[in-house]
């Protein structure tokens, strides 16, 4: 009586004193004559996983295995096609005669490992247990909303140097992951880690938003113009130079404004109707120091009285100085006008009010007589500021 056998879902008669061939065993049937052979060969093949071929199973059925020698892989039939099966080792050293996708975890460095064909390849960790975590890291965490947020941090050695949002959040938990800033405030880019203290990006940026919490703009830069609205200071004798002109401090403390090139030219200007006009002119070539230019109604007040008799002076000064040297005063008189007399006419022409004490006038007294003599006197002001004649000189003309 024939076997009815079920082989992957379908049903198979083996034959009475005959074999099947439908699969990669032979299938015997009752009273084969030479059933020890093919059983033998059916144990054969099972014990090497069909190896004795490279080629693969041309009869497989769904989850059959085979051993393919190529590539020293154990593959089984998925029921489409045979694909490998990878075996992991868990070792301090690299197993012997590793297969295509054979894994290998390493027991001294924490990380796993494939083998492609020809080496070793990293699966992960990138660090070693040695290393600590180091490199990209991946998070979902939680903000202050309860809303899950992707966070990429960036570890070094175990410790957080930061990590990048593409959205503003606060932290629900803070401390859930070592490391964050500690008041969760989260900010787009690139967030700083607490984990390193001091720090720092050693690279040359191109370009910043902003320095020291300022933006960008607040700084001065070369290359085009800055206007500031605030105090401008240089802590250095050195001062300030502006291609050829230099404003500095020498070691006496005096300030210089100086023209660097040789013989040329220092001009102080103003607005005037609008048209620029040199106020004060220095011509380099000679020393030679102009105050205004031609033409144009320039006037020079000096308001301080000059320290010695030699030096530039105003016209205040000048004006009392000569109040206080000499009042010429000429005066019509007959011979019987008295110095009396003379006095309180000098007093109302000069009077002791608008000159200071040691004033002195020089009368030149005409008398109606021509004949007569003509006097010269000279009268000052008291210390009571009333003139009196002090006849020093008597000059006959």
């Amino acid at each position: 009586m024939a076997y009815k056998l079920n082989v992957d879902g379908n049903t198979v008669m083996v034959q009475d004193g005959a074999i099947d061939t439908s699969t990669d065993l032979t299938l015997i049937g009752k009273n084969y004559s030479g059933f020890g052979q093919s059983l033998n060969e059916n144990f054969v093949k099972l014990l090497g996983n069909f190896s004795s071929s490279i080629l693969a199973p041309t009869n497989p059925i769904k989850g059959q295995l085979w051993y393919d020698t190529t590539i020293s892989k154990l593959k089984v039939y998925s029921g489409s096609a045979f694909v490998p099966v990878s075996s992991t080792s868990v070792s301090t050293n690299q197993p012997m005669n590793m297969g295509v996708g054979d894994m290998w975890y390493n027991t001294t460095t924490k990380q796993l490992s494939f083998w492609d064909g020809s080496s070793v390849i990293l699966l992960g960790p990138s660090y070693t247990a040695a290393q600590g975590k180091s490199g990209i890291q991946i998070y979902t965490v939680k903000d202050n909303l309860n809303r899950d947020q992707v966070i990429t941090c960036l570890y070094n050695d175990a410790s957080l140097i930061g990590f990048f949002a593409n959205e503003a959040f606060t932290l629900a938990q803070p401390l859930a992951i070592a490391g964050f800033p500690l008041d969760g405030v989260v900010r787009i880019g690139f967030n700083q880690g607490t984990s390193i203290a001091g720090f720092k990006f050693n690279i040359t940026a191109l370009d910043s938003a902003k320095l020291d919490g300022h933006a960008a703009i607040d700084y001065f830069r070369t290359g085009r113009e800055n206007i500031t609205d605030s105090k401008i200071t240089i802590d250095s004798n050195d001062g300030l130079s502006v291609k050829v002109a230099n404003l500095r401090v020498e070691s006496d403390n005096t300030i210089v404004l100086e023209n660097s090139m040789n013989e040329q030219g220092l001009s102080l200007r103003v607005k005037y109707n609008y048209n620029s006009e040199n106020a004060i002119s220095i011509t380099g070539s000679n020393r030679t120091v102009d105050i205004g230019t031609p033409g144009a109604p320039y006037q020079m007040n000096l308001h301080q009285t000059p320290t010695v008799s030699t030096s530039v002076t105003n016209k205040a000064y000048v004006d009392n100085r000569v109040k206080a040297n000499t009042v010429m005063i000429c005066i019509v008189i007959d011979s019987s006008t008295s110095d009396a007399q003379i006095i309180n006419i000098v007093e109302k022409m000069a009077p002791a009010s608008e000159y200071p004490l040691n004033t002195t006038a020089k009368v030149l007294c005409s008398f109606q007589n021509l004949a007569a003599q003509k006097l010269i006197k000279v009268y000052r002001v008291s210390s009571s500021q009333v003139w009196e004649a002090k006849p020093l000189e008597n000059v006959t003309v």
